[in-house]
């Protein structure tokens, strides 16, 4: 039955991309039949198809031709390509492929760093309250400060830190020393504050010890 189902598919796919268009044989989209990609073209559902009469796949195209490579060669994407190529193994369900990839460069590395940051307690709390600090300053461009203090020690309300200008925003941040490593934290969140364009500006600035905050950092907004 399953050979049946493939057969309404001709030979060679021509393929739309997210816009790139590539041509593949059928083998090759149904090479792994556990994958989602191979159950895409199974012909049990109907794949959708641009005005040209290519079958459609709404993903990024340039991504996509290195899970192509693979499955025709078993070839690697560079290494510049290898946490994008991997996500999509994860999706189109590719196993091999994501095997593969933990054994070697960026993709074990960002690996380590996301075990790494999920072993970090409380640092989804954490990540939550700078997310609602920056929706509550509207997310607007300009310098900003972020101050990370020990949530049993230290009271927000009570603290004016000298230094920090009149005027600029200021997103409070309690964490729990006693089980949460404070530059860990802050390293993690610096990179996730990174991709949506938050930057940790030069010459950290911090407060005066009479004052409770652990570390107070400047950021600039940049949208990007």
């Amino acid at each position: 039955m399953a050979s049946d189902r493939t057969m309404e598919f001709p030979q060679i796919i021509d393929l739309n991309v997210g816009g790139r268009h590539l041509s593949t044989r059928i083998s090759t989209l149904t090479k792994y039949p556990d994958s989602k990609l191979a159950d895409m073209f199974s012909g049990e559902d109907v794949m959708p198809k641009d005005k040209d009469g290519r079958f459609f796949i709404d993903a990024d195209g340039d991504v996509f031709a290195h899970i192509l490579n693979f499955l025709r060669y078993e070839m690697l994407p560079p290494p510049d390509q290898a946490v994008a190529v991997h996500k999509y193994a994860k999706i189109f369900g590719i196993k091999l492929l994501r095997t593969k990839h933990l054994q070697w460069g960026p993709v074990f590395a960002q690996a380590l760093r996301d075990n790494w940051k999920r072993g970090i307690a409380g640092y989804d709390d954490c990540l939550n309250q700078l997310r609602e600090g920056l929706m509550a300053s509207r997310y607007q461009s300009g310098v900003l400060y972020i101050q990370f203090s020990d949530s049993s020690q230290h009271m927000f309300t009570l603290c004016k830190v000298a230094g920090i200008p009149e005027g600029h925003q200021v997103i409070n941040v309690k964490y729990s020393s006693s089980t949460t490593d404070g530059s860990n934290l802050v390293h993690f969140l610096n990179e996730d504050l990174k991709r949506i364009g938050v930057h940790l500006q030069p010459g950290d600035f911090r407060p005066e010890p009479k004052c409770g905050c652990r570390v107070a950092l400047r950021y600039m907004i940049k949208h990007e």
